[in-house]
C-alpha cells in the first residue's frame, strides 16, 4: 500500500513537474514574442516618427521655397519698376539732346540756305545774268527775268527737296496753268484783267 501512494505521489510530482516546464516553455514564448512584438512596435513608431519628421520639414521647406520666391518676385518687380523709371528719364533726357541738336541743325540749315540762296545768283554756275533775279523767299525763292521766258527759280542746298507746296506750284507751272493779270484801282472802283494765251477775262468789282 505504501509503495502505491509513493508511485502516486511520485507521477503527481512528475506530472506537476511537466506541466511546470510546459508552462515555463510558454511563458518564454509568450516574453519572446512580446519582445518581438515591442521592438515591431519600436520599430514602426521610430519610422512614423521619422516619415512625420520629414513631412515636417517639407512642409517648412516648400513654405520657405514660397516665401523666398515671392520675395525675389517682389524684389525684381522693384527693379523693373526702379529700371523703367531711369530708362524713361534717360530716354526722356535723349529725347531732350536730340530736339536741342536737331534745332540748332535746322537752324543753322536754314541760315546756311538764306546765304546760300542770297549768294546763288553771284556764283560762276549761275547760268543767266544775276541783275536779272528778283528774290521772293517764300514759297519759291526768286524769279529769273529774262529776256524770252521767265524762271521760277528754287534754290536748294545738299540733299534738301521740294515741299509740298513747291511741287504744287512746279505742276501748276509745267501743265501751263500761268497767267498775268492786272489789277486796276480807279475812282469808281477796280477791274481785274486777267490773261492766259490767247484768253482775256476782265472782271469788275465796285
Amino acid at each position: 500500500m505504501n509503495e502505491f501512494l509513493l508511485i502516486v505521489c511520485i507521477m503527481a510530482v512528475v506530472a506537476l513537474i511537466g506541466e511546470g516546464v510546459v508552462a515555463y516553455k510558454r511563458s518564454k514564448e509568450i516574453r519572446q514574442l512580446r519582445n518581438e512584438l515591442s521592438s515591431k512596435v519600436n520599430t514602426y513608431k521610430d519610422t512614423v516618427d521619422r516619415h512625420t519628421k520629414e513631412v515636417k520639414e517639407y512642409y517648412e521647406s516648400k513654405t520657405k521655397l514660397v516665401t523666398d520666391f515671392k520675395a525675389i518676385t517682389d524684389k525684381l518687380r522693384e527693379e523693373k519698376d526702379s529700371m523703367r523709371v531711369f530708362y524713361e528719364e534717360e530716354l526722356k533726357k535723349m529725347k531732350e539732346i536730340y530736339n536741342s541738336e536737331l534745332g540748332h541743325r535746322k537752324s543753322s540749315e536754314v541760315r546756311l540756305g538764306r546765304i546760300s540762296e542770297s549768294l546763288a545768283p553771284f556764283l560762276d554756275g549761275w547760268p543767266w545774268d544775276p541783275n536779272s533775279f528778283r528774290f521772293l523767299g517764300n514759297p519759291i525763292d526768286g524769279i529769273q527775268f529774262n529776256q524770252d521766258e521767265l524762271v521760277f527759280v528754287e534754290i536748294k542746298t545738299g540733299k534738301s527737296r521740294l515741299s509740298a507746296s513747291q511741287r504744287w506750284i512746279k505742276d501748276l507751272i509745267t501743265q501751263g496753268k500761268v497767267s498775268f493779270a492786272t489789277f486796276r484801282i480807279t475812282e469808281n472802283g477796280s477791274t481785274l484783267v486777267k490773261e492766259n494765251g490767247n484768253e482775256r477775262l476782265e472782271e469788275k468789282e465796285n
